[in-house]
């Protein structure tokens, strides 16, 4: 008697789950050189340090799968994209600041942070594609807002730090980057300084917006060790601990 449609189905669905089962049981882990042999295979999964011209070319030449993007050419874009929102007019008593916003009504507001974080962008770009001259001026124009608006001084009530911690920890990944790029220790007392505030105005959980501070205090210690790291400073270590 020839067996239902119902029972060969069921027996090609447990067939179907038996492979799947035993042939994921059977797959290996792969350890560091298999990994590095796939990443190989794959040019778009290759972030390294290539020509400035390959660069600009990165996107036509690698066919990366969908939902995949080439990261070297989002990092030109992104770079891009903040230099048109910095003030570059030299008059300006925010010379050098970035926007926060492209309208609204924060259009007309420069704020420390930003600034501190595109340093960081553009000096990443600098490491990735040995281009130091394309985003230097910005790099520059950033330092001279940051020294007329330091992080510490940023908004706030007195005894309110949330604002300017946030503030100093983006200081100390700026500054870092920047003397890494390009060997420059002229910002280094201000990460210095951005460091010993943070170690001298910890925020306190016990308030009105703990979930704000818990967040920024996150936010400081972990940038605060890695400086520390950075710099054979065991006292910011310590600190951030």
């Amino acid at each position: 008697m020839a067996p239902s449609r119902n029972l060969v189905l069921l027996f090609f669905i447990f067939a179907f789950i038996f492979l799947t089962v035993t042939d994921a049981a059977a797959t290996d882990y792969w350890d560091k050189q298999q990994r590095e042999h796939f990443a190989r295979q794959k040019p778009f999964l290759n972030i390294t340090k290539i020509s400035q011209s390959d660069f600009f070319l990165f996107k036509k030449r690698i066919e990366a799968p969908e939902g995949f993007y080439p990261y070297p050419a989002e990092m030109t874009e992104m770079a891009q994209f903040l230099s048109q929102w910095q003030v570059l007019d030299p008059t300006s008593p925010d010379y050098g600041g970035m926007i926060e916003a492209e309208s609204g009504q924060l259009g007309d507001v420069i704020q420390t942070d930003n600034t501190q974080e595109a340093i960081v962008v553009w000096c990443q770009y600098t490491a990735f594609t040995g281009d130091s001259i394309t985003h230097r001026q910005n790099i520059d124009a950033a330092w001279d807002y940051i020294m007329n608006f330091p992080a510490y001084d940023e908004e706030g009530d007195p005894g309110d730090d949330y604002y300017r911690d946030h503030n100093c920890a983006w200081a100390l990944w700026g500054e870092q980057w920047f003397r890494w790029v390009y060997s420059d220790t002229t910002y280094k007392w201000y990460a210095d300084s951005c460091a010993q505030y943070m170690m001298e105005h910890r925020l306190f959980l016990a308030t009105t917006a703990p979930s704000l501070n818990a967040f920024v205090t996150g936010w400081m210690a972990g940038n605060l060790y890695w400086y520390g790291e950075q710099n054979s400073s065991q006292a910011y270590m310590d600190s951030a601990l």
